[in-house]
This record gives structure tokens, sequence and C-alpha cells, in this order.
């Protein structure tokens, strides 16, 4: 074929390529390395987003957290354009000139603004962001968790079209820690961060174009009334993992993982081993426990768990599939906090039963009808359903062959793919709102 023949196919080519909206993706977690919930949702939403759109990414966190390897991916991966963090409010005016030593400051700073301030702008990381691009030539702007946005003031000095993902709502957050904490004087603390972040949320839900939530239960938030639900999915490799895990034949070895830099995940296995351990062997005396995840270096989880009997702390693992290589079952073990636990999807795909508190199996009902997902309300009842499925082998399979066929049927990229293209659709038909 000559190459004036092709110049037709060329040039629409390049058209195409150019009438591709352009997206600003704006988040304080990062893409890589994905080894947290946060992190592999920020990078599947870039994904979706690329799939349609010429995307540009913002990184408002700090760069000394990221190797050089890091940083060269997401700036030629992710096509990171700045990266600067969000000031804490302790680094902040007037907290930071308090005469006290930083844990005291720390706490003091936090204790009184730390809801007010990360839902403020900070003018110096808007003029260095500013710097690097030129916010409006965006056709949309989305943010990872609301203060991505607020913190750059872009819900009220610029008309520009915004969309939010949330997989933590704010709100959440705090009602969560106060309905686990017992200290009166705690609990009135949750109760001014409430206040404030109730009275900050609405000028910038008000402003947006599309929201995505990870949660269902997020939908019954008035403020939320326009939100489309985008459930988490899998973090998985794109192989047939399912043939690199066989459901094992033998051993009764039951896993968890998580990012244990995230206190709700530790908070939750030292209840599990304080609470359910002892007895789940006292009934399955040969019953193993295996801890993966990341997060354990710098505060002696691994010393302090492995105290228990039977319990392994491995730590981090390459791909997700090796935490449950040997598993018959896994555990969610949170108590708090506001996202949707991945791990719970990413067991149940791998064909492992997950014996979960209420707060993991928290939006997962049609995988809780099919067997898959043990909800338990206290200890009794998780002690109960682990020796349960300890005690019947084909019965744990069948369940996880089950519920994996549905998390891979429904839970997916494809999915969730379409469920962002459809908001951006819907935010780009909107004019751009005038300031």
């Amino acid at each position: 074929m000559c190459i004036v023949s092709t110049l037709p196919l060329l040039l629409q080519l390049w058209t195409a390529y150019r009438m591709k909206p352009r997206i600003l993706l704006s988040s304080w977690v990062a893409p890589i390395p994905s080894t947290s919930g946060g992190a592999q949702r920020t990078n599947l939403l870039y994904k979706a987003l690329a799939e349609i759109a010429d995307v540009d990414f913002v990184l408002l966190s700090l760069p000394a957290k990221y190797t050089a390897q890091d940083m060269k991916v997401m700036r030629e991966e992710f096509r990171v354009k700045a990266c600067r963090s969000i000031k804490r409010p302790q680094e902040l005016a007037p907290w930071k000139y308090l005469p006290f030593p930083r844990r005291i400051r720390n706490q003091i700073a936090n204790n009184i603004d730390g809801s007010r301030s990360l839902l403020r702008e900070q003018p110096k990381l808007r003029r260095y962001v500013g710097s690097k691009i030129e916010f409006n030539s965006y056709d949309l702007i989305v943010g990872r968790y609301a203060k991505s946005l607020t913190s750059l003031g872009l819900h009220h000095q610029a008309p520009m079209r915004l969309a939010l993902d949330v997989d933590d709502w704010d709100l959440d957050v705090y009602e969560s820690r106060k309905r686990a904490m017992k200290n009166i004087l705690k609990k009135k603390v949750l109760d001014w961060h409430i206040h404030n972040v109730k009275n900050a949320l609405p000028p910038l839900i008000n402003s947006l174009s599309t929201i995505w939530v990870s949660n269902k239960e997020n939908l019954d938030e008035p403020l939320l009334a326009r939100a489309r639900l985008l459930p988490n999915i899998p973090f998985l490799e794109d192989s047939n993992e399912s043939q690199q895990t066989p459901f094992p034949g033998k051993g009764e070895i039951i896993t968890t993982i998580g990012c244990y830099a995230h206190y709700p995940n530790v908070m939750g296995i030292d209840w599990f081993l304080g609470n359910v351990w002892p007895s789940v062997l006292n009934n399955r005396p040969g019953a193993r426990f295996k801890i993966h995840g990341s997060g354990l270096d710098s505060v002696n989880l691994k010393e302090r768990w492995q105290r228990h009997p039977h319990v392994e702390v491995i730590g981090f693992v390459g791909k997700v599939e090796d935490a449950y290589k040997e598993a018959m079952i896994s555990v969610c073990t949170v108590s708090e906090g506001a996202g949707t636990n991945i791990k719970v999807l990413e067991s149940l795909r791998l064909g492992r039963p997950c014996v979960s508190t209420l707060k993991g199996a928290n939006g997962f009902d049609e995988l809780v009808e099919i067997g898959g997902l043990v909800p338990c309300q206290n200890e009794q009842e998780m002690i109960a359903s682990i020796v349960d499925l300890l005690e019947n082998r084909e019965k744990a399979k069948q369940l996880g062959a089950r519920a994996s066929k549905k998390v891979k049927n429904e839970f997916n990229f494809s999915a969730f793919s379409k469920v962002v293209s459809e908001g951006v659709e819907t935010a780009l038909s909107a004019p751009k709102p005038s300031v």
C-alpha cells in the first residue's frame, strides 16, 4: 500500500485521537506500588479513564515516599505532571508554631483541626500545581477522595467540570471510629470532626458533575443522591489465576491480607488473635493462620503476632494469588473504616470462602446470599463459622467455586470501566459551570 493511500486513514486516526476529551486525575494516593486497596483503585480508575480520554495525573503526595523507579513509571505510564504533598494540620499555621514536642503538637492539631484542614484549600499547593499544568485546559477534573479537589480549591475558584470518586466517604470514616470508641472524651472529639465535615462537604458535592461511590450504603446518603455505584474489583493478574490456585486437598490454613499501615487492619488482627484464634485452635489444633501484606516493618507487628501459637506472618507477596495457594479459607477482621474491602472479593474470586466481620461484609449482600461470604456479628459466630468450614472441606470448596464464578462475572474491569465511562459521559454532556 502506498503512502498516499494511507493518508486518509492516518488523518482519521489522528482526528479521533485529538477529539478525545482531556481529563486530569487528582489523587493523594498513588497508582503504584499497588499494595493497598486505595492504590489499586487509583490504578484502575486511571486505566478506565484512559480508555476514553487523554488523561494526565496530579499526585498530591510526598515524592520522597516513592523510589526513583516508581516516579519514572508514574511519569511514563500514568503521565504524572506534578507531585507535591497535601500538608497535614500540624504542618500548617498556627499549629506548627506550638512550642511542644512533635508528638503532642500533632495530637493537638489533629484533634482540633484535623477534619477542617483536610477539606480546606492550600494556596501554596494550588500555585505549585498551577505552575505545572493549566487547570482550564481540561474538559473534566476527577478527584480521588474529597481533599484531592478541595486542597486545590477547584470547587469554588474555577469554572470547570468536576467529578469525585469516593471509596472512603469522609463522614463514614469518623462515624465508624466513633462507633468503635469507648472513651467519652474521644467520642466528643469525633463529634467535632463529624460536625466540621458535614459543614465542609456540601459546597464540594454541589459543584460536582459526577460522583462515584464504592459502598452501596453510601447511596442512601442524601448528599450522595446523584452518585453512581462503582464497586471495587479484585486486583489480580490477567492470567488464569484460578488454575494457579486450586483448592488445597489437605491442611487447614486460614489466610488474610492487608496493608498494615492502615490502622483498622492492625486493630482487626489484634482482635482476631485475642478473641477468636484461641478457640479455633481448641477446636481444630491443626489449624494455621498466615498473615500477608505490607506495612509491617516499622511497628514490630510480626514479632507481636507470631507470639500466638500457629501464627505465621509472611509479609509482602508479589502476587495476591500467592497469599491463597495453601489456604482453605480467608478471614476479614476489620471493625471500622469506610471503604470496600477488596480482600473479600480477591478471596472469593480465587475460590476461597471468606469469614468476615459485619463491617468487612458490608455492601456484598449478593455474595452473602450464595454462601461464599460469611458475615459474623461477634467472635462466637466467627469461631463457629471458621470451625465449620475447616471441618467440611468439600463444603468450603463448593462455596468458594460458586462465589468465584459470580465475582468473575460481575466484579471485573469491563463492568468497572463501563460505570466510569457513563459517569464521564454525563459530566461532559453538561455545560461548564460559571463562577
